[in-house]
């Protein structure tokens, strides 16, 4: 009897190290479908991390190539003119702070770098515009000047003229 009493313990036994068995590979197949949901998701953030730096790198290239070429231009319109060349120092100045202001948002805030980096642009195309109406104006007002030197020279001229001949008439 002891042996028929055997067997069904030792049945019983093997079912529970089965079952033992069966809920520890049911509890390693869940914690491995975590680490790789995990793992997956880390890859996804550190591709989209790569991509924010690279997106951020070039940005930063871009402006920084914006901000050089806006300055040649600057620099190339630099003339005789001290009120002029006044203007040009002051545009150079609020153009370093929005490339300033641009980089500290590179850092922080892409989307509201991008359209910081285009209220550069029409700024820089303003001063631009600015800067060649002051040109255009200075040109006028030279050609103006000139107009009138020569009427003056015209006039001193006559003045003197009439002068001689009141003179002799007298």
């Amino acid at each position: 009897m002891t042996t028929t009493n055997a067997n069904p313990n030792a049945n019983q036994s093997r079912q529970r190290l089965v079952a033992i068995a069966a809920v520890i590979v049911a509890a390693l197949l869940i914690v491995n479908g975590v680490l790789l949901y995990s793992w997956l998701s880390q890859k996804k953030v550190a591709t989209q991390t790569t991509a924010a730096l690279e997106e951020t790198e070039r940005l930063k290239e871009e402006l920084e190539n914006q901000y050089n070429e806006a300055l040649a231009e600057l620099e190339t319109m630099r003339g005789t003119n001290e009120e002029l060349n006044s203007l040009i120092d002051q545009k150079e100045a609020e153009l370093k702070d929005s490339r300033d202001k641009i980089d500290r948002l590179i850092k922080s805030d892409l989307a509201g770098a991008k359209s910081e980096i285009k209220n550069l642009k029409s700024q820089l195309n303003q001063y631009v515009t600015e800067i060649n109406d002051l040109k255009a104006q200075n040109v006028q007002l030279t050609e103006a000047n000139t107009q009138l030197s020569e009427e003056k020279t015209m006039l001193q001229t006559d003045l003197e003229q009439q002068k001689m001949t009141n003179e002799e008439l007298a």
